[in-house]
């Protein structure tokens, strides 16, 4: 199995090679690169192979790979740009989300015996088992013709070899060709399995009805708006397995921990809003300059440990994220209200998806209700769904 898959996906960078040395248009040539460059990363995740270098094998030269270099480093230095001229926004969302949302989680948990954790068979699916609720769930989400695309087609590959890779899971999208893969670290069949298969299902879907340019890929890649309808799936795939009870009691305590992870990316977030302009582009990281960090998020954060963290372990990449997970999370949980009346297909995701092409706007969010008060609300709801229906094991 392990042959047949490396074998598909070098008959994929031998069709994408073909094409990179055709082109002569920039944007083209960076996101091939870039696809490519994955899936010979992917090949090394999955095997134990040795693959040839990036220059030896893209059939380029060392100036597009330095045009690659530069453009990333543009697209990453606009995203930090963009995010100082919207800090002020961002503290005050996250500070009014993170006052509430961690005391209710919290209090939510201390009612819940979860150190008794499902037995093992309630996390795992015989194969048949696994692959009829994938499809039943896409069904109930009128994508079952999308999902038995990316299933016959082979788009879907297991990374077994687990100090390969950090990634839990990941989707190369060429926006040329169109071609989605999945990849899943550590598959088997099991609730974990199906989650990250499904949140990959998400992004999927997404490219599927963006068609985007290379263009406009590139973009995408520092999008606020990037982990959005993967967050979304995640949530509709719970829902849907707790409300047809299959093995729900794993599901239940599947999304509390959900919901502690983008707890983590909210405080982050939290914390990068404070840093000044200076820190966050990396002009100043002296000692004395980071203790002058230190305090002023010892103003609004009591933990010494966590702000020890965000200062020094600081990386531009890990604001960027944060915050497009945190912003995924928030805006999903408005979507899946929506969602739930309408559908895939209802106004508010076509809303979404035009929003999504253009940069970070607070009134796209304003627009949409798409407040702090307005996502407590739904935060709360949730917590007492799962408080009723939780089984103290």
């Amino acid at each position: 199995m392990e042959l047949i898959a490396e074998k598909k996906l070098i008959e994929e960078i031998e069709k994408n090679s073909q094409l990179l040395e055709k082109t002569k248009n920039t944007e083209e040539k960076i996101v091939l690169i870039s696809y490519i460059e994955g899936l010979y990363e992917s090949i090394r995740n999955m095997t134990d192979h040795n693959i040839e270098s990036r220059e030896n094998t893209l059939n380029t030269n060392q100036k597009d790979l330095k045009k690659y270099v530069k453009k990333i480093k543009i697209y990453n230095d606009k995203w930090i740009r963009d995010f100082t001229i919207f800090k002020n926004f961002h503290f005050k969302y996250t500070s009014q989300l993170i006052i509430h949302t961690e005391k209710l989680l919290w209090d939510t948990k201390k009612e819940i015996k979860e150190e008794k954790r499902p037995c093992i068979q309630e996390m795992y699916f015989q194969k048949e088992e696994f692959y009829h609720i994938l499809l039943e769930f896409m069904k109930s989400l009128n994508l079952e013709d999308f999902y038995k695309n990316m299933i016959e087609n082979k788009n879907i590959y297991p990374i077994n070899n687990i100090r390969k890779t950090t990634a839990r899971a990941y989707t190369l999208h060429n926006p040329i060709t169109k071609q989605n893969n999945i990849f899943i670290k550590n598959f088997e069949y099991n609730i974990s399995s199906m989650m990250r298969l499904v949140h990959e299902l998400g992004h999927a879907y997404y490219f599927e009805k963006m068609k985007f340019t290379p263009k406009e890929y590139l973009k995408y890649t520092n999008s606020y708006y990037k982990e959005t309808t993967s967050k979304l799936f995640e949530k509709l795939y719970l829902d849907f397995m707790i409300n047809n009870s299959i093995r729900k009691e794993a599901c239940k305590i599947q999304n509390l921990d959900c919901l502690e992870n983008n707890l983590a990316f909210l405080s982050f977030s939290f914390a990068y809003s404070l840093l000044d302009d200076e820190f966050l582009w990396g002009f100043r990281d002296d000692e004395k300059y980071k203790r002058k960090q230190e305090s002023r998020l010892s103003q609004f954060i009591q933990d010494k440990a966590f702000i020890k963290k965000t200062v020094y372990d600081f990386d531009k990449l890990d604001v960027r994220d944060n915050y497009i997970y945190m912003y995924g999370d928030i805006i999903s949980m408005f979507l899946k209200n929506d969602v739930d009346k309408e559908g895939l297909q209802g106004k508010k995701i076509e809303d979404f998806l035009l929003a999504s092409k253009r940069n970070f706007n607070t009134k796209y969010l304003q627009k949409n209700s798409m407040t702090p008060n307005h996502y407590l609300k739904l935060y709360k709801e949730q917590l007492k769904h799962l408080k009723k229906i939780i089984v103290y094991f």
